[in-house]
């Protein structure tokens, strides 16, 4: 039996092989890797590895040191690029581990030159053709998806002294977003957004409840579609070819990654726009449709190295020390108009009824610095997210009026939003059940004036904050690709 030892970035692998039909590939990495690039090479050095041994892989994934079993369904395995001497691991979503915990292993059960120089029977290659056609669809979703603000996530709770925070976004229904013609709507979510003061007027006080009608086009459907071209002639293929077009196209799919991603159009999106205050005799609720167009980008790489387990190639091939990165995402808004009319304002009675018609842009920015591992107890990634807003008014609405305390005033024009998000995420995962989330510390200003009370806000909070960890929407997206479903076809007994 030859062991290999090396050291990368706090982790410790290694790759035994002996005589047997299947060898074992374990490494352990540091939970700041693997969440900082969402994937993980491991270099199989004196081996190598083709598509066919990929549907012999058994994996099993740990976290430590619980010894935790990691559901490996959100997790895709793969060669890097067109070397056959990297296993290339990828992660839909962040593992949401235990306090303790801050290692993951990662085991890899492969077949060894002995069973290579074998022929694969009818069951095997089955089996093959029906697991690859998850990884294509998977390296698809990832070129597509783009990020989520911090409100957009499934959930979002931070509280503090001064108030809290709250959003909620479950998706309701998914549609197939690779056809653009095939429905007119793609995706129905649910909104729900709560931010309450704790005395001061000059907080924004708000919730509002409704649902999102959406319209995704993705931008690069070109693009992917010619890398899936070279699977027109799967099927004559020998099973070496297969492997070799399977590889070379996943590697493509992988290896191209661009900035913007999707144009989101949202014709619908009724709800339900409340002051809490509770001013005079009662609430005011206004019923507002809001459709707009969002630019919606992945994220970018500004400083640092996505790749931070390269090694020295000196003899001693000492482990580098990586280095933080810092990324950055963004969310454009070049249109969007508000519609609706007031349902209840105790306060002014006879503006309920009235037209509202509301002309919105703005955007939203956020840079992340993700911290390198050794430190990943103390801090896991630091972000500053902006988010400006400019809504024209152009029929008259309810307002607060400072001098009688009630929503009897009214305002027109221009009327902006600025707010400026700094979080510390914390490492470490709480260890609560059905709630492991990493804490974070938020420090929140905003400036300018929220709907519908138009209060002139300028002020500064800070907030405890736990959000989940979907920073994108490939869990969102349903994508199902002609040429990917009839290599499933193929693979079918």
């Amino acid at each position: 039996m030859v062991v290999l030892r090396t050291s990368i970035c706090g982790a410790v692998w290694a790759s035994c092989a002996s005589g047997q039909n299947l060898g074992l590939l374990s490494q352990t990495f540091s939970t700041s890797e693997v969440f900082m690039k969402r994937e993980v090479r491991i270099d199989l050095k004196e081996d190598s590895i083709s598509t066919g041994d990929l549907a012999r892989l058994k994996l099993k994934v740990e976290s430590l040191p619980s010894g935790e079993i990691v559901d490996p369904s959100h997790m895709s395995v793969g060669i890097d690029g067109d070397s056959s001497k990297y296993l290339l691991i990828r992660f839909a979503e962040p593992l949401a581990l235990k306090l303790s915990d801050d290692k993951i292993k990662i085991s890899v059960y492969l077949a060894t030159s002995q069973a290579k120089a074998q022929d694969l029977d009818v069951g095997s290659e089955t089996e093959f053709l029906n697991r690859y056609p998850e990884t294509l669809e998977f390296a698809i979703k990832a070129r597509l998806a783009y990020a989520k603000t911090s409100r957009e996530r499934l959930f979002y709770i931070s509280g503090g002294y001064n108030g809290g925070e709250a959003a909620i976004n479950p998706v309701l229904y998914k549609g197939n977003v690779w056809k653009i013609k095939a429905s007119p709507i793609n995706q129905i979510d649910f909104g729900f957004a709560l931010d309450k003061g704790a005395g001061s007027k000059a907080d924004p006080d708000f919730l509002n409840i409704g649902l999102n009608f959406r319209k995704i086009f993705p931008l690069h459907r070109e693009s992917i579609r010619n890398t899936l071209t070279q699977l027109s002639q799967f099927r004559s293929q020998s099973s070496s070819e297969k492997r070799q077009t399977l590889s070379r196209v996943a590697g493509e799919l992988n290896q191209k990654n661009a900035f913007f991603r999707s144009v989101v159009l949202t014709p619908l999106a009724p709800r339900l726009e409340t002051s809490l205050r509770g001013n005079g005799t009662g609430y005011l609720i206004n019923f507002i449709n809001n459709s707009d167009l969002q630019i919606r980008s992945g994220t970018k790489l500004l400083l640092g190295r996505e790749d931070q387990s390269e090694v020295n190639k000196d003899k001693v091939k000492q482990a580098k020390q990586p280095h933080g990165t810092l990324t950055w995402d963004m969310k454009l808004i070049p249109l969007a108009l508000e519609a609706g009319w007031p349902i209840r304002n105790p306060d002014d009675p006879s503006r309920k009824g009235n037209p509202i018609m509301r002309l919105n842009t703005g955007a939203v920015g956020k840079l992340t610095y993700h911290s390198p591992c050794r430190i990943d107890v103390f801090v896991d990634r630091i972000e500053l997210e902006v988010k400006a807003m400019n809504r024209h008014l152009f029929d008259a609405e309810s307002a607060l009026n400072p001098l009688t305390n009630k929503a009897d005033a009214l305002v027109r024009g221009n009327k902006y939003a600025f707010e400026t998000d700094f979080r510390y995420v914390f490492g470490y995962v709480l260890p609560v059940r059905f709630f492991r989330r990493r804490p974070t510390l938020t420090v929140t200003y905003k400036k300018g004036f929220f709907p519908p009370l138009y209060t002139y806000n300028n002020s500064v909070s800070v907030h405890f904050t736990l959000e989940s960890e979907d920073d994108t929407n490939v869990s969102d997206m349903k994508v199902n690709v002609k040429q990917v479903e009839a290599l499933r076809a193929t693979g079918a007994p």
